[in-house]
């Protein structure tokens, strides 16, 4: 996905140049403290950002940029967002897209298995005049799950400087899609031993299942994601979807120590906390008599 971004950005900045070279110039150029746009991708399920569905329902979700530092139109030269949806909670609804003059769409499987549906617009004309809310486009989902929740986001999100040398600020926003609060959580073992999948009810913690086992790995924690950048931390997090846990994996077995030290190190902690006690006791006496004496 973020190649995309970096393509649609190199796109732009090649042609600005070729096409206008000296309005890109002079652009760049603008004093430090112009006032910079700002927007923002809205995205909504049938109007809302909370619905309740059934199994069997159809859904419209839109997204609308919103220009937020300002009610005025402005010109668009390029710009992006990925609406990404679980594939185990809904299907898109086919020929159902909705798109804006001039604004492509494109269905992309992710590598999660995760879905996520791609807008973008580029002009090759020098941009062309947007207003402050403009809807980007639409597009129809069937909800295929008979439990749980879902999240459909927005991701990467761009609307691009003319020169295409960067971006403006954008925010973006979330849907709730609501089947039941009994959540299905996934634990993916990644080539270790099978871990049976929990129901968990929304805003409420996993409960962390024994380790999955992998010949030739130790494993190293469960991760929200399957790059494993983010890990799942069982006494804090909650769940708020249906998810997927990922296990992370370390090569070599774990480094463990044997027993013969362990029970070495366990007594080393007890006779120390016993002496502790002890000089304790013997302090307290000695302070005692010490009073007795006065």
């Amino acid at each position: 996905m973020k190649q995309r971004y970096t393509f649609l950005l190199v796109a732009v900045s090649a042609i600005l140049f070729v096409i206008c070279p000296h309005k890109a110039a002079a652009l760049t150029a603008a004093p430090a403290d112009s006032k910079e746009p700002s927007f923002a991708f809205e995205l909504t399920a049938d109007g809302e950002e909370y619905r309740e569905v059934s199994c069997g329902d159809i859904i419209t979700l839109t997204l609308t940029l919103t220009r937020s530092d300002s009610d005025e139109p402005y010109t668009m030269y390029a710009m992006q967002d990925e609406i990404q949806y679980d594939s185990d909670f809904f299907e898109l609804v086919p020929d159902s897209e909705n798109l804006a003059e001039k604004v492509n769409g494109e269905d992309l499987a992710r590598t999660d298995g995760s879905r996520a549906y791609y807008m973008n617009y580029l002009s090759m004309s020098g941009g062309m005049k947007w207003k402050a809310a403009e809807q980007v486009g639409s597009i129809r989902l069937k909800v295929t799950a008979d439990s749980g929740t879902a999240r459909i986001t927005s991701q990467n999100p761009l609307v691009s400087r003319r020169d295409g040398t960067g971006s403006f600020a954008c925010s973006t926003n979330e849907v709730l899609v609501v089947v039941s609060s009994a959540c299905t959580v996934n634990f993916d073992s990644s080539g270790g031993s099978e871990v049976p999948e929990q129901t968990v009810q929304y805003g409420e913690k996993i409960r962390e299942p024994e380790p999955p086992t992998r010949k030739g790995f130790h494993f190293s924690g469960w991760y929200a994601d399957i790059d494993h950048t983010t890990l799942w931390d069982f006494e804090q997090d909650t769940v708020k979807n249906n998810m997927t846990l990922y296990a992370g994996w370390a090569e070599g077995e774990a480094k463990t120590f044997p027993p013969s030290l362990l029970w070495l190190i366990a007594g080393l902690i007890a006779a120390a906390a016993v002496a502790a006690v002890i000089a304790r006791q013997g302090k307290k006496r000695k302070d005692s008599k010490s009073d007795t004496e006065k």
